[in-house]
């Protein structure tokens, strides 16, 4: 994690890209929702977050995954600095 705190995402470290991210599934965010984004945010294209709250959608934000409901709480435990595991289910 990103030692910034943000009141409403968690943001990733090391994600920015270089390459094109085009916009897909630009949705409404909602608690849990992995997000990428895409070339609308320019130097930021390719950072990755997750929702602590619900989120409006956002043209230039891609939703790519969800945590699973049940660890939606663990959420509010992970601190800036502190590593953190995306599994696929």
């Amino acid at each position: 994690m990103r030692p910034d705190v943000s009141r409403d995402v968690l943001r990733l470290v090391d994600t920015r890209s270089v390459k094109p991210v085009l916009p897909f599934h630009t949705v409404e965010r909602r608690i849990g929702a992995i997000t990428m984004d895409n070339d609308g945010y320019g130097r930021y294209r390719g950072e990755v977050q997750i929702a602590k709250r619900n989120l409006s959608a956002n043209a230039n934000v891609n939703v790519i995954g969800y945590v699973i409901e049940e660890d939606h709480e663990l959420l509010s435990l992970v601190r800036p600095g502190q590593k953190l595991e995306l599994i696929t289910v």
